[in-house]
């Protein structure tokens, strides 16, 4: 019998990476908030009727919001990507931006009825023994280096 596993040491959850498709439409939404910033102001300055500054605000508005939603995207709020209505479009359905703003896959990963098979079990990568899984830690372990992979 052999002596029990020790507990590995500790890990800390990966960061989220940012696409780079959000990111590119992140940059989008700021660039419009620039531009209607623009004309916000140039609708205040050049015009002078009375309706004129209802519109300056309403625009001012826009632009305010628009910044939010860039913002939102950039950190991976689900709210901005419905909002921002981009949420139908089809670089939303890569795995890698469903994962960032937290939604399920929107494929299954193996077709319905298929049986899943379970995966080989992994080699170690320095000494090229097969590892053994612990269940208790959620890792692998190599009986022969005595250490976790």
């Amino acid at each position: 019998m052999s002596a029990p596993y020790p507990p590995p040491p500790p890990t800390y959850p990966p960061r989220k990476t940012r696409p780079s498709a959000v990111t590119k439409y992140a940059a989008y939404m700021f660039v419009a908030s620039i531009i209607i910033t623009i004309f916000a102001v140039l609708e205040f300055i050049l015009y002078s009727y009375p309706w004129s500054y209802v519109i300056g605000i309403i625009t001012a508005l826009l632009a305010v919001l628009a910044f939010i939603v860039g913002v939102g995207l950039f950190i991976g709020q689900r709210w901005a990507l419905t909002f921002s209505g981009y949420g139908n479009r089809a670089w939303t359905q890569a795995p890698d931006v469903r994962e960032f703003f937290g939604l399920p896959p929107a494929y299954p990963a193996y077709p319905p009825g298929a049986p899943a098979t379970a995966p080989p079990s992994p080699i170690c990568p320095t000494c090229g023994q097969p590892l053994t899984y612990v269940q208790q830690y959620q890792r692998w372990y190599c009986d022969k280096e005595q250490k976790y992979v």
